[in-house]
């Protein structure tokens, strides 16, 4: 017969205790009585909460991913924007969306946007060609002197020697 083995002990089919062997063959491990116990467990749990897990974690076919009825496209701080489209969705469960995707897309370095035709409406990000032009800090302290807006913000210099020359006594 087969071989237990109980707290260092070996008992056979018939009883009789001695040293216990490594043994190999069908008969060779053991199961404990929990590991069909957390099988079951763990059965259950996916049962019932899987569907709500897909359904709030879905996955959009396609580009886009999709936390309750949120969907979105970033490649830049993507587990900050889950986090904040998880926020929403716990704030908002029920948001009537009819399609919508926000998009958090940077295009730097050649990355082109997927295809979102599939989606009735798109909130993008301003792109790069408009941006640039206020990345570029010194041309823009330049445009706010050249058309006479910069009083609507701090002064602006051209360099710290300049700021230096101007603040003198300040």
């Amino acid at each position: 017969g087969g071989v237990a083995v109980v707290a260092g002990e070996a008992v056979d089919a018939a009883g009789v205790a001695g040293t216990a062997v490594a043994t190999s063959g069908a008969n060779s491990s053991l199961q404990s009585p929990i590991d069909p116990l957390l099988g079951l467990a763990l059965l259950a749990f996916l049962a019932l909460y899987l569907p709500g897990i897909l359904e709030l974690y879905g996955r959009e076919p396609g580009v886009a991913s999709r936390i309750g009825p949120f969907r979105f496209l970033v490649n830049r701080g993507k587990s900050n924007f889950e986090e904040a489209f998880y926020s929403l969705s716990r704030k908002h469960p029920d948001a009537s969306l009819s399609g919508e995707v926000f998009t958090y897309f940077d295009t730097f370095g050649g990355q082109v946007l997927p295809d979102l035709s599939a989606f009735p409406r798109c909130v993008e990000l301003i792109g790069r060609a408009v941006t640039d032009e206020f990345d570029d800090k010194l041309a823009l302290a330049l445009r706010l002197q050249a058309t006479g807006c910069e009083g609507a913000f701090p002064q602006s210099f051209e360099s710290a020697r300049a700021a230096l020359q101007a603040t003198d006594g300040q």
